[in-house]
């Protein structure tokens, strides 16, 4: 990111550090060691950089380098690869100041530097993502023996790709910071050309931008305000000011992102016309079916009703990350043309198949990775939900959830971090057959004891994995 506040950079990580989400580790161009400097340090260096060239307001520039999950990285090769790649973007010898950040499940620094050379001449930052950035992510892939970032990309998008881990809750986390990160993360990934499209990702994350009501001196003087929403979409708790996050997501700054995304999403149109017709080949009941068979492609479908009709519809394509209303695909995609096409009988059935799906995926999104897998274990079965494994493209174990009750073809994937939780934890795909099995015949009595007896039980019968002791005889249990 480029800005012209360098302050507000290093004053952003600088808290991050006082939170304990983020640590300072390295500064380059500094005449101190890291460990000497003050905050006053760390931005006089740059701000005596930036006063050579009082022309260029844009003098700050501001790196976020991410690393798959499953990378595990330390300090030093951090320090490594954050100088690798200033050399490699054409910022060799300028200042810079490098900052492990700790609030996300991946890894990833920060990089705070400036554009404004020794001699007072700025370096040229006009498309360094594209023309120098990408190249030098892909040496920086070979030298580190990093995962590659396509195939990381990949992944993430058959893991159903979410822009930021879970919904923002009022009261389970800090609610500026929460809501920051929401914002932040989808008004840079998703393709919207309107305040409403904004909002539509938005509030599936529980945040809404806010324009206040028309006639007021909010609306008129262009005030927006973020917020977090409650269960049934009020807004509640204490607004957050746009020009009070750090990216400045204000409603002139918005304007000029809904300009730019209107060419942006036409490349991705198409797309989205194939998977809405693949979908209405077969016979769709109704439209909770047809927003649920969608929702199984990665494509949420927003119906804008009122009391008495359906006057409007919303797609949010999250596997190229736009935004279409349905008369903006053409004629044959509007509500009233969509809902024509469809059979529209009123069918309870997949409208509970939607809300099971959606309980579901609230069940993995909350989820309480402060438990033993044990204890996770046995408080999803006590809930009423089972386990189920499979195995993804790749030939790992993808851990699905459904319910005990019959109702098995309704399942959600879990994310990435839950996958690892139960895999990690020795969760195998035959412990999970067997409490399975257990429950097909016997129901939940004893269930929790089975559940014990069979974690008691998995380093002896091993459940499939190896382990370091070989040559240890398997122990026989009658199940």
């Amino acid at each position: 990111m480029t800005g012209k506040s360098v302050r507000g950079a290093v004053n952003y990580n600088e808290h991050k550090v006082a939170e304990g989400k983020a640590t300072f580790l390295a500064a380059e161009g500094y005449l101190k060691s890291p460990e000497l400097l003050s905050i006053s340090d760390k931005l006089w260096v740059l701000d005596h950089r930036i006063q050579l060239n009082e022309r260029t307001k844009t003098n700050c520039v501001h790196i976020s380098l991410n690393f798959s999950m499953d990378e595990r990285i330390d300090n030093n090769k951090l320090c490594a690869i954050a100088d690798s790649y200033i050399s490699a973007i054409g910022f060799e010898g300028q200042p810079y100041l490098v900052y492990r950040h700790l609030d996300a499940a991946h890894e990833h620094i920060h990089i705070v530097t400036t554009n404004i050379q020794a001699d007072g001449k700025a370096i040229r930052l006009h498309n360094i993502g594209r023309d120098k950035s990408e190249k030098a992510r892909k040496e920086i892939e070979k030298t580190f023996g990093l995962v590659p970032a396509e195939k990381d990309q990949s992944q993430k998008i058959k893991d159903a790709l979410k822009p930021v881990s879970e919904k923002v809750a009022y009261g389970k986390s800090e609610t500026k910071s929460a809501v920051s990160n929401t914002v932040r993360a989808i008004v840079r990934d998703y393709k919207f050309t309107s305040l409403a499209e904004l909002n539509a990702v938005l509030k599936g994350f529980n945040v809404e931008a806010y324009r206040g009501e028309i006639g007021t001196r909010m609306y008129e003087k262009g005030g927006l305000t973020y917020h977090v929403l409650d269960r049934k979409g009020n807004r509640m708790g204490v607004p957050i000011k746009s020009s009070s996050i750090y990216t400045k997501p204000t409603l002139k700054y918005l304007e000029s992102i809904f300009l730019a995304n209107k060419n942006k999403k036409q490349f991705h149109k198409s797309r989205l016309q194939r998977s809405i017709d693949k979908v209405l080949l077969s016979p769709v009941k109704d439209r909770f079916a047809f927003r649920l068979a969608l929702k199984k492609e990665n494509i949420d479908v927003l119906y804008r009703e009122n009391e008495s009709m359906v006057y409007g519809i919303t797609f949010i394509d999250h596997n190229t990350k736009c935004v279409f209303n349905g008369s903006d695909l053409g004629k044959n995609y509007s509500a009233k043309s969509l809902l024509d096409r469809i059979i529209e009988s009123g069918n309870l059935e997949t409208q509970r198949q939607e809300q099971d799906h959606g309980q579901l995926q609230s069940y993995i999104r909350d989820f309480n990775y402060a438990k033993s897998p044990q204890q996770s274990v046995e408080q999803l079965y006590a809930l009423g939900y089972k386990l189920n494994v499979l195995k993804n493209d790749y030939g790992n174990d993808r851990y699905c959830l459904s319910f005990q009750d019959g109702n098995s073809s309704v399942q959600a994937a879990g994310l990435s971090r839950f996958d690892r939780h139960f895999e990690q934890g020795g969760v195998t795909e035959s412990l999970v057959r067997h409490i399975n099995e257990h429950i097909a015949q016997y129901g939940v009595v004893q269930l929790q004891l089975y559940i014990q007896h069979l974690f008691a039980e998995r380093s002896a019968t091993y459940f499939g994995h190896t382990t370091a002791d070989k040559k240890k005889p398997r122990k026989k249990v009658n199940w």
